[in-house]
């Protein structure tokens, strides 16, 4: 489970991923259900249930394969045609996005997905993207999902307070750009301030906001508005003045 906020990189990770299946041609499936209007309740959006991670695995391994009628005959028929693919030398890896979202009942069903296999061999691997409301799901407090949680590895991604500076740096050296030509010690501190915000609670006196995304955009428009003022470099009044 890869666990984050909105904007520290959830997507992009997804797409490395992708990308470096195709750049080192490795026989990986990656599978990705549809998860439009996913919600974890009907009430609120379509739920994603078991059924339908069965049919985007099968349109993916077995995508000329008329499936079953019942139930049972399905999964019969996907764990069929996984065994197929994984002899024929395919990996199967299946990334549910949006994974906050899903309903308790499909999170405890994934454990049953995880126990495919032929012989020793896993047929198929689960990466689950959310936001930090999916790390409440995965608690082993919570009896109903603790066989899938004491499988899972959780990987949270952490804002960049401590490597602010060297984050920008590498977002510039690839424009061929110093990070000391663009802003200077005043503005990455006034950068960090900016998106650091009090919550007014007792023994949690602030959180981070610095995130790729909210780092990116407020660089941006500093830059923009020292570019209207004339100012050579961002500096700590540039970035308040945004």
């Amino acid at each position: 489970a890869v666990v984050a906020e909105s904007g520290a990189g959830k997507t992009t990770l997804m797409r490395d991923l992708e990308d470096r299946i195709v750049r080192e041609n490795q026989p990986i499936l990656l599978i990705k259900p549809y998860v439009l209007g996913m919600e974890d309740n009907d009430q609120k959006g379509k739920t994603l249930k078991a059924t339908h991670i069965a049919e985007a695995l099968m349109a993916a391994v077995a995508p000329l394969e008329k499936p079953k009628s019942s139930p049972e005959a399905r999964f019969a028929q996907l764990h069929k045609a996984l065994r197929e693919s994984h002899t024929a030398g395919y990996r199967h890896c299946l990334v549910i996005d949006e994974a906050h979202s899903l309903p308790i009942p499909t999170i405890k069903h994934l454990k049953r997905f995880l126990e495919l296999e032929s012989g020793f061999k896993k047929l198929l691997s689960l990466v689950l993207v959310g936001q930090p409301e999916l790390k409440t799901k995965l608690s082993e407090r919570d009896a109903a999902v603790r066989e899938v949680v004491q499988r899972c590895e959780v990987a949270e991604l952490l804002p960049l307070d401590a490597v602010l500076s060297d984050y920008l740096a590498f977002k510039l050296q690839r424009h061929d750009k110093a990070l000391s030509e663009v802003i200077d010690a005043s503005g990455v501190d006034a950068l960090r301030a900016r998106l650091t915000v009090s919550t007014g609670r007792p023994n949690r006196e602030s959180v981070s906001l610095l995130y790729p995304l909210a780092v990116s955009n407020l660089l941006c428009a500093a830059m923009n508005l020292a570019a209207e003022l004339g100012v050579p470099v961002v500096n700590a009044d540039v970035v308040k003045g945004v």
